[in-house]
């Protein structure tokens, strides 16, 4: 269970398992689930109140010795079992040659039992000594599965990326989860939060180094590392959102940029170096390193590809830059010990033959392994891991695990739902679906959203006339919707692509307003009030403005060290709210438009996000660290002034992803949010009390090698 080497003394203890549980009637060590289960065998002491009060002295010994949890304290071999219960090793007295009468006639105290034991004692000996003078055989372990429960309530974020990590010798998981990351040995019954990565996001796309002593990890703009065993986060280099990261031997950590390229830094720290740049219209993750140090394993995907589904795993050369393709249709391959590369294909998991001597493939083709894994749409990552040791853990996409369907299989069941200013709620008729970011129309007569139900588009639900219409047809991951100000036109964001904007009826074509390969990761959150302009955020969290005549280059408005997301102009265009880390936590600030280093003010006092003007302008809106919609009155003219923060109500069983999951009706009366549905399959506690949970698949290697044979 620990992932250590073990001997015969493992016997031993489980033979001294069955002995007890023979003695004293029941289960020994027991939990609601396999991992339950093994945290109570490699945590818990037997019941040794069990026993019988008049069990013979030697027996007590012998099932105390097989018990102890130290191999070092352990009976050694069977063989001193039945010599124990002989009381050989008894200095108290002289040997026995009866058995002592038991008084008790409960089954498993009578005298029958004992002789039971010694029988089994005695078969196990002879089983030892015959199995000594054997040719040595490789004994199959066998595969074992069993959950890591997250707590009630608990929900991955950031699952655009790759949301867990296992540890090269399979004793620690990382996860990410409520905006944080936390660390799960595999000996503990709980994880715990990584120092650093409490507030501003969290940390993102864990890896672990090779000698299982640290964790690496993207956070505000740098890639940090931090012990297993604690201590504060260290800096290494700068580095966006990545697509994937892995750290390779030779204390260098490698990761992803999508459409710019592939990186690395030292582990030591340093600068962050381009090794390997792509085409305009190509991406680039999941990198990582193959033994021998020349050549770097990745998915490209290239220009003609409409998904990662149609991307290449390739191996480049660092010394040469020779690039060979090595699979056609998949994402996200890893190589492992076994020799084999493991990528996705969809949600299912897939594995091929691969020679690391010639760094090639053999004419074996692909075999399906896992099925439902859930995949992060955004950068083609799967949310898998892999240890040296041949363990996997995995996030399922089916209904147990509260993931449900789709692309990502991260977002929940949810309804579109009225609530006032007092808590009162009113469901609107639309179905339940996996919504993804929304955002009202001007008038508040329709809601543009994603859903995450498999087709990845947008659609715009009319609320009065409870119609619902999907905006685009291609699957492209399209999100993060924004209305002109006279409703007729919505700009999005189409992944891989750039900034689209549309009219609002679906007529016509989708016009490409900016490339965000040559651009960057652009959102774009608002139009100005004249329709000409629109704001965006950087994937470095920097803010820019396009204009939708002439060149339609990004105009850098603020460049900082900090993430500003979430941005939101005020009705009048004259300023700016947005949340940001700067200060060390989550902060709503507001800031003129467009001179926007003309001034800052600091408008939440202890945390927030997702800030939404009023209609008027005369309000601010956002949500606090603990769950509440609060409101904040505010003047604007030539200055601006805040007031203080008024709470509102609890959004408890709200679901929220990292942009824009509520808005404020025109009257600043009600709020459209999207609450959690009785029918989400486990998707927290107001999704019907379930937990989520991580897949652990143990000795997974014997598998993979039966299934997918290396020649």
């Amino acid at each position: 269970a620990k992932g250590k080497p073990v001997d015969k003394r493992a016997d031993i203890w489980a033979f001294g398992v069955v002995l007890l549980e023979m003695l004293g009637g029941r289960r020994v060590f027991d939990g609601e689930t396999a991992s339950e289960t093994l945290a109570a065998v490699m945590m818990k002491e037997p019941d040794w109140d069990r026993l019988p009060v008049d069990l013979p002295s030697t027996l007590d010994n012998v099932v105390r010795r097989c018990l102890e949890k130290d191999p070092q304290e352990r009976i050694r071999d069977i063989g001193d079992v039945r010599l124990a219960m002989k009381g050989v090793f008894d200095t108290g007295g002289a040997l026995s040659e009866e058995a002592p009468v038991l008084s008790d006639q409960r089954i498993w105290q009578r005298p029958s039992v004992v002789a039971t034991v010694a029988l089994i004692a005695l078969f196990s000996t002879g089983l030892s000594m015959w199995s000594v003078f054997q040719r040595p055989q490789a004994v199959s372990r066998g595969l074992t599965r069993f959950p890591i429960m997250l707590e009630s309530g608990d929900r991955f974020s950031s699952a655009g990326r790759r949301v867990l990590a296992i540890s090269p010798d399979g004793r620690y998981v990382v996860y990410q989860a409520n905006q944080q990351l936390y660390l799960r040995s595999m000996d503990q019954m709980e994880a715990t939060p990584i120092r650093g990565t409490t507030e501003s996001g969290g940390g993102r796309s864990a890896t672990f180094s090779p000698d299982n002593q640290w964790i690496a990890f993207q956070h505000q703009g740098l890639i940090k590392k931090v012990a297993v065993t604690g201590g504060a986060p260290l800096a290494l280099g700068e580095a966006g959102n990545p697509y994937g990261m892995s750290w390779a031997n030779g204390d260098m950590i490698f990761f992803g940029q999508g459409p710019s390229g592939l990186w690395r830094v030292p582990a030591a720290g340093g600068t962050s170096e381009l090794i390997v740049a792509v085409e305009e219209g190509e991406q680039a993750q999941s990198p990582q390193l193959l033994p021998g140090g020349e050549w770097l394993l990745f998915t490209l995907r290239t220009s003609s590809a409409s998904a990662w589904d149609e991307s290449q795993i390739v191996v480049q050369s660092l010394e040469t830059d020779e690039r060979r393709v090595l699979i056609n249709g998949g994402t996200d391959g890893r190589f492992v010990p076994t020799g084999h590369i493991v990528y996705s294909q969809g949600n299912t998991l897939l594995a091929v033959p691969f020679e690391l001597a010639s760094m090639g493939m053999n004419q074996q083709g692909p075999v399906t392994l896992v099925e439902d894994v859930a995949l992060a749409g955004v950068t083609g990552s799967a949310h898998y891991a892999i240890s040296d040791t041949g363990m996997l853990v995995y996030v399922s996409t089916n209904s147990d695990s509260g993931m449900g369907g789709g692309i990502t299989g991260f977002t929940p069941i949810s309804a579109l739902t009225w609530v006032d200013r007092s808590g009162n709620e009113t469901r609107l008729p639309k179905e339940s679906a996996p919504h993804f970011n929304m955002m009202l129309s001007p008038d508040g007569g329709r809601v543009a959203y994603r859903t995450d139900a498999g087709d990845d588009d947008l659609w715009i639900y009319d609320i009065a006339r409870q119609t619902n219409q999907r905006l685009t047809f291609d699957a492209a991951l399209e999100t993060n919707a924004a209305w002109s100000p006279d409703g007729e036109r919505i700009a999005f964001i189409r992944l891989g692509a750039g900034i689209f904007v549309m009219n609002a009826d679906g007529s016509g074509q989708p016009e490409l307003v900016s490339n965000e390969s040559t651009n960057g990761f652009t959102i774009p959150t608002d139009f100005t009030p004249d329709g000409q302009g629109l704001v965006v955020g950087i994937n470095n969290g920097d803010i820019g403005l396009v204009a939708l005549e002439g060149d339609r280059e990004i105009n850098l408005l603020l460049e900082t060290e900090f993430n500003e997301t979430n941005l939101r102009l005020s009705p009048e265009g004259q300023w700016l709210a947005y949340q940001s880390d700067e200060s060390g936590i989550e902060q709503i600030f507001v800031r003129p438009f467009p001179d926007m280093n003309a001034g800052l003010w600091q408008v939440s006092r202890a945390g927030g996000r997702m800030p939404v003007w009023s209609s008027d302008g005369s309000e601010l809106f956002f949500l606090t660290p603990d769950n509440e919609m609060v409101v904040v009155p505010v003047e604007v003219g030539s200055t601006f002034a805040a007031g203080t923060e008024e709470p509102l109500f609890s959004v408890d069983g709200f679901h929220f992803t990292e942009r824009r999951s509520f808005d404020v009706s025109p009257d600043g009366q009600r709020f459209l949010m999207f609450k959690l549905a009785a029918d989400s399959s486990g998707a927290g506690d107001a999704g019907g009390g379930g937990r989520l949970q991580i897949d652990v698949v143990l000795n997974w290697f014997e598998e993979l090698q039966d299934r997918v044979p290396v020649p």
